[in-house]
């Protein structure tokens, strides 16, 4: 499947998530979509770097080969909206529905297979993109 058509895919998975989200008490923003590839030029070195780079140089990212590049993940900024302070157990079960949609949730991200149900890994508010199915899983409004 191109690139491109992973990319409508997961906008629509997408939107079904966060109208999901809604329906199950929370409020969703985007925080990173995308990333651009096109080298910066550093103030200090006068050398060029990619906005990546500069993100893991400032220990903001760990990954340099980042979905977010391929427009195929995003962050989300979630908050419950009674006003109280997302739990482990609202993470949990928002991590698990993205799952279910064939999405790698950051929740996981440094957390040992059999602490999944436990641990909460260091990325919880990223959402990427895995999975080719043949029919996006979209909410119908």
């Amino acid at each position: 499947m191109s690139l491109a058509n992973q990319q409508r895919q997961f906008t629509l998975v997408m939107a079904g998530f966060v109208i999901w989200l809604d329906g199950e008490g929370y409020t969703a923003r985007f925080g990173d979509a995308w990333r651009s590839t096109d080298p910066l030029q550093c103030p200090r070195c006068r050398m060029a770097h990619s906005y990546q780079e500069l993100l893991i140089a400032n220990k903001r990212s760990k990954e340099l080969q980042s979905k977010h590049c391929d427009r195929l993940a995003v962050d989300l900024i979630l908050e419950r909206k009674d006003g109280l302070k997302m739990t482990d157990a609202d993470w949990f079960k928002v991590g698990a529905y993205w799952e279910s949609l064939k999405g790698r949730w950051g929740g996981r991200f440094g957390v040992r297979k059999e602490n999944y149900q436990t641990e909460l890994g260091w990325d919880a508010g990223h959402f990427e993109w895995v999975a080719e199915v043949s029919q996006p899983q979209a909410t119908r409004i």
